[in-house]
């Protein structure tokens, strides 16, 4: 009995939909998700407890990288403390719990709660079909003047300080994809930056054309989309107004927040372009 109970039995094998899901999973250990074969029954091996134990150990890893990425370091942990604090002699286990009562209570704290990554959007680059499409209307100088937000715009803003410049966030799932300094200032300043290329932006211009962010939302559902709703107004109050519905595909849902922020630099570059290729747009811009 002493020989069978030193014997390492591997775990029996997850069902094989959780191992078709878990196998997703970036840097999964391989023993993992393809495990050994079970060496035969458990009541012959006198192994039960030890492979409920494993097989318990295998769904609660798999589960916590599927579902909550940050979760996993904190449940070891945990129980490597909890299997410490039984197994220690009794004069022991009160200090090893004053000890790692923080871990714990972290641990506990990410179970419910899960753990939530900042996504920054990438910065914005000029589109060479907009500067060319800018060039032929051959148009004077115009400036541009601060874009502004609806009331009830769908962000979050952080302000910010000396130290720190301000933030506009959007939820998404267990994240937050943030733009800096806000979403109608990063469209404004990518604007300016068509329109310097093309040469016909001067900030001295009477011509100004100040823009509003009507709308903006953003999901992941089987695709992930960007839509903008944005009004565009000249010196004159002169205005048209623009939609859009930027659609990209996406990874998995566990990956899926990365593809709403680095694709917002490009759903600007197709708003801006159905701005200016709206027959309006020249008509406000003379």
């Amino acid at each position: 009995q002493k020989n069978l109970f030193k014997t390492k039995f591997p775990p029996p094998p997850p069902p094989p939909r959780i191992l078709a899901a878990y196998s997703l999973v970036p840097n999964f250990p391989s023993a993992f998700v393809v495990p050994p074969e079970s060496g035969g029954s458990c009541r012959q091996q006198l192994s039960c407890k030890r492979q409920f134990f494993h097989s318990l150990i295998f769904r609660i890893s798999a589960r916590a990288h599927a579902l909550k990425r940050c979760v996993l370091p904190y449940l070891v942990f945990s129980l490597r403390v909890a299997r410490s604090i039984l197994f220690f002699p009794s004069n022991l286990k009160k200090v090893i719990f004053m000890k790692y009562k923080l871990a714990i209570l972290v641990a506990f704290l990410s179970l419910v709660t899960g753990c939530s990554t900042t996504r920054n959007v990438a910065p914005y680059e000029t589109s060479a079909q907009n500067v060319e499409t800018l060039k032929s209307y051959k148009l004077q100088p115009v400036s541009v003047g601060t874009f502004q937000a609806s009331e009830n715009l769908a962000v979050k803003r952080q302000p910010g300080n000396q130290e720190n410049p301000a933030t506009a966030y959007r939820k998404c799932a267990d994240d937050f994809v943030t733009v800096s300094p806000s979403f109608e200032g990063y469209i404004e300043q990518a604007f300016i930056e068509e329109l310097k290329l093309a040469g016909i932006y001067n900030a001295a211009s009477p011509l100004v054309l100040t823009g509003k962010l009507e709308t903006i939302n953003s999901f992941v559902w089987g695709h992930g989309q960007w839509s903008f709703t944005l009004t565009l107004t000249n010196a004159r109050n002169e205005s048209f107004t623009t939609e859009l519905a930027f659609k990209f595909p996406t990874a998995f849902r566990g990956h899926a927040c990365a593809s709403i922020a680095r694709e917002f630099a490009p759903a600007i570059q197709k708003l801006i372009t159905d701005v200016i290729q709206n027959p309006k747009f020249r008509e406000i811009a003379n």
